[in-house]
């Protein structure tokens, strides 16, 4: 094999520097961009947090994952010591407001019923549900119809990105 040879010494450094320049360039991360990332979420539950406030002893909360490369949630919902067992699923709600619930986003079934209990799963988000979790701004509610037909807690959820 032999050596590349150039016609003029010029073009070495012209060549050396274009092929750095585009080294540099093609390899930095987009920090903003949400593909191929991995997010931890959580939050907290109450009954200050329920639109409007209730008085109650019962506490909830939220921990999961999500992948944005394959738009898969994981979810654990729990809580203690509601006033009655817990409806049949825990409504998410969206706002960038708090104290504000706009419209439900999704529900997810209870798996382990009573006014203690979880709600442990996974789900596939759409592009709208999944800019709005990453956006932080879903809320989770948990109640019973009877007692507190708003939810007897409410709480949070957080992402945050972990890569």
């Amino acid at each position: 094999m032999t050596p590349l040879k150039f016609k003029s010494i010029s073009t070495l450094p012209v060549l050396i520097v274009l092929m750095s320049v585009i080294l540099f360039y093609g390899c930095q991360k987009d920090e903003g961009d949400i593909t191929d990332a991995k997010y931890s979420l959580s939050g907290s539950a109450s009954g200050g947090l329920v639109i409007p406030a209730v008085n109650t002893s019962a506490t909830g909360s939220m921990i999961g994952s999500y992948d944005s490369r394959t738009n898969q949630l994981h979810y654990n919902f729990s809580w203690i010591s509601l006033a009655e067992p817990a409806t049949d699923s825990i409504i998410v709600y969206g706002s960038d407001e708090e104290g504000v619930n706009t419209n439900v986003i999704r529900t997810f079934a209870i798996t382990t019923p009573g006014t203690s209990g979880s709600a442990i799963g996974d789900a596939a988000l759409t592009d709208e549900e999944e800019q709005t979790l990453l956006s932080s701004e879903w809320y989770f509610v948990i109640g019973s119809n009877a007692s507190y037909p708003e939810g007897e807690i409410r709480g949070h959820i957080i992402a945050t990105r972990l890569n």
